[in-house]
């Protein structure tokens, strides 16, 4: 892709980080789809003008279009995105003010690179007898017109409006936000905001509707319960999701080896979740899996 320079840490952002521990894994997915819809169209997303191209995202990432919303929602409360609503509420513009100066210094930038080309490129530097030795080479003048990607004639390079604002932004925050590190015990869980117990809840309801012999969660699983505790979801929840896939992965013989926390409850399962409240509400018929 032309505009997108991908940094190889952004997975460990803060903002990313706040979204995928209210949202889940597939809320970070759907950001970063978002994003390079944005850069692909080089302009906003309009829903509300264009609700084919949100539902073709909304297809893509396999879940509804009221989840989709919820998590653009989340995306621009941490600052990731930017959106426009109108009088109702409703969400009438997607984008990224970030994106949005990049795509518009690329294509300065190729005009530029365009009317340079039309007057044969930059002019070679060569020799000149100036009175300053045979071998002295001619100066070249700073650009008159810099800009904002454009280095200043004291050689420092003027930084993008997007990445002051996000520094100004760092300035305002007041409280640590680093995520706690994950546990795979539960004696280690704090006491006193009930998560133990759904833990252990959740072991015991996995082990009863699959008859495994699970005895433990391991740390890549116990982070991710914990997310789902704290942003709300239920025992019940787990064990939708749970039933939701022992039918449709049972009789599988490449699928029945996912039947496991890891993969139940590990960085799909809001995206597992909505698929299964969409099987209960419509009483699908589970023997299409076979």
């Amino acid at each position: 892709m032309k505009y997108f320079d991908h940094d190889t840490e952004a997975h460990k952002d803060d903002k990313i980080m706040l979204l995928r521990r209210e949202f889940g894994g597939a809320a970070v997915d759907a950001y970063w789809t978002l994003l390079e819809v944005i850069y692909r169209n080089e302009t906003e997303l309009k829903p509300k003008e264009n609700p084919f191209g949100f539902l073709s995202v909304s297809m893509f990432l396999l879940v509804d279009e009221k989840q989709l919303l919820e998590w653009v929602e989340g995306m621009a409360k941490y600052g990731l995105l930017e959106v426009s609503k109108d009088s109702d509420g409703g969400i009438t513009a997607i984008s990224s003010e970030r994106a949005l100066d990049n795509i518009e210094n690329y294509k300065a930038r190729l005009k530029r690179n365009t009317i340079n080309g039309n007057k044969g490129g930059r002019p070679r530097k060569t020799p000149a007898h100036d009175g300053r030795g045979e071998n002295a080479k001619t100066q070249e003048k700073p650009n008159e017109n810099p800009s904002e990607t454009d280095d200043e004639p004291n050689g420092n390079r003027k930084k993008p409006k997007w990445l002051e604002k996000e520094k100004e932004k760092e300035k305002e925050k007041e409280k640590d936000i680093t995520p706690k590190p994950p546990s795979a015990g539960f004696d280690e869980c704090e006491a006193d905001d009930g998560f133990a117990a759904f833990a252990k809840e959740a072991l015991d309801m996995f082990n009863a509707e699959t008859g495994s012999g699970v005895e433990y969660f391991d740390s890549f699983t116990f982070q991710r319960l914990r997310r789902a505790f704290d942003v709300g979801r239920t025992i019940a929840d787990l064990r939708i999701v749970t039933i939701d896939k022992m039918r449709e992965w049972e009789n599988d013989p490449k699928m029945r080896r996912y039947i496991r926390p890891s993969t139940i409850f590990g960085d799909r399962f809001e995206e597992y979740l909505s698929v299964a409240k969409r099987h209960e509400h419509e009483e699908v018929a589970y023997d299409e899996y076979a």
